[in-house]
């Protein structure tokens, strides 16, 4: 993942930051007020702050709901493709994360993130 510089004239972008984000591709980037969520085909979801762009937290899904026998269907293959945030100030929210397969996974962020 590469943040960049914007140029005030022209198209010379610089790259202003890069980090090593995911095993695969990034399939979805969203935001919170204060951190970036990225998910991808690696089958987790990461949490960068927003400021810093220090990883914070690294939430493997996948293996999550297969050790919980979430999946109705656990040997078809799943990679992770859609995000969506609920921002609640006073719970932290929602992060809900969808699958090739058509699972939703909602995962509570808590109020430090």
């Amino acid at each position: 993942m590469t943040i960049w510089y914007v140029p005030s004239v022209g198209l010379e972008f610089q790259p202003a930051y890069t980090v090593k984000a995911h095993r695969g591709p990034i399939t979805q980037l969203v935001k919170t007020w204060r951190h970036m969520i990225t998910i991808g085909d690696d089958g987790t979801v990461k949490l960068f702050d927003m400021l810093t762009f220090v990883r914070i937290r690294t939430i493997d899904v996948m293996s999550m709901c297969l050790e919980r026998n979430l999946f109705v269907a656990p040997n078809i293959h799943r990679r992770l493709k859609s995000a969506s945030v609920y921002e609640n100030y006073s719970t932290g929210g929602y992060l809900a994360v969808g699958t090739s397969y058509g699972d939703v996974v909602m995962l509570p962020l808590g109020t430090t993130v």
